[in-house]
């Protein structure tokens, strides 16, 4: 849970694929991040997701693949074809009441033999970005999300400037590559608006929602002995004490959330 930013990027131009890799290489060197070369055997497969109809329409998931695939098969497919499209859908599968629909995802041991190429790049307080293709037919496709919810205060600026880094490269390569499909999901909404408080009230509304999921979990966490920790760094028990304790008679406390986002959610008035 958290913000992410997904994109799906397919092109026949093998240009293209090396123009999106060494530019994504280049530019995270010369912002100081992480990165590694990716080369090595992968299988194409289908990734499949599985939801009631009473729950969710299809239609949604029609328009998804209609936006990011450019289209689908209403049949269930074992194999990836070579030619697009690649996704399909069925509705009353693997069951009555049911509907499920698949697109193609890299696996290590079954399915088409690809190669999967590129560079991964990293920061320590995000989920790392990566641009490498896998190969269908004549077709490369880039498929993937980057988590960059900032946990911490501390995080909130590296995160944030990571967060723009990959949608200002992003932007670049769609004006600059020959693409068969270009599709970003910005769930900040920062690559269409390039617009920076964005990121940073998404930050604030979904660390509301965590922390609060969070200390749920870690008051029956206690109850049995264990504990819970957001990002695998954030002490929920440490800071649920602190705001317990904190007194009601002050209506102005520094909020225990205040170190996940650096504001007081209590106010006078």
């Amino acid at each position: 849970m958290g913000i992410t930013i997904h994109y799906t990027l397919i092109t026949r131009d093998y240009k293209t694929v090396v123009l999106s890799i060494l530019t994504a290489k280049k530019l995270a060197e010369e912002s100081g991040y992480t990165v590694r070369e990716i080369s090595e055997k992968a299988y194409v497969s289908y990734s499949p997701f599985t939801l009631p109809l009473k729950l969710r329409s299809p239609e949604y998931a029609k328009e998804y693949l209609r936006e990011v695939w450019r289209g689908y098969r209403e049949e269930v497919l074992t194999d990836v074809p070579d030619e697009p499209p690649w996704p399909w859908i069925a509705i009353d599968y693997p069951e009555p009441g049911y509907f499920t629909y698949a697109t193609p995802w890299i696996l290590s041991r079954s399915g088409k033999p690809t190669i999967y190429e590129g560079v991964e790049v990293s920061i320590p307080t995000a989920e790392p970005f990566t641009m490498a293709f896998y190969r269908i037919g004549e077709y490369y496709i880039c498929d993937n999300f980057t988590k960059t919810q900032a946990f911490t205060v501390d995080e909130v600026k590296p995160n944030t400037q990571f967060h723009k880094w990959i949608c200002r490269l992003l932007k670049f390569l769609e004006r600059e590559g020959d693409w068969w499909s270009f599709f970003v999901g910005d769930e900040a909404e920062y690559y269409d608006t390039l617009d920076e408080s964005k990121i940073v009230d998404s930050y604030e509304s979904v660390a509301r929602i965590i922390y609060t999921i969070a200390v749920s979990l870690d008051k029956h966490a206690e109850k049995i002995g264990g504990s819970v920790e957001v990002g695998g760094r954030i002490d929920v028990r440490r800071l649920r004490k602190k705001h317990e304790e904190a007194s009601e008679d002050r209506r102005a406390y520094q909020s225990s959330l205040d170190e996940f986002i650096n504001r007081r959610l209590d106010r006078d008035g």
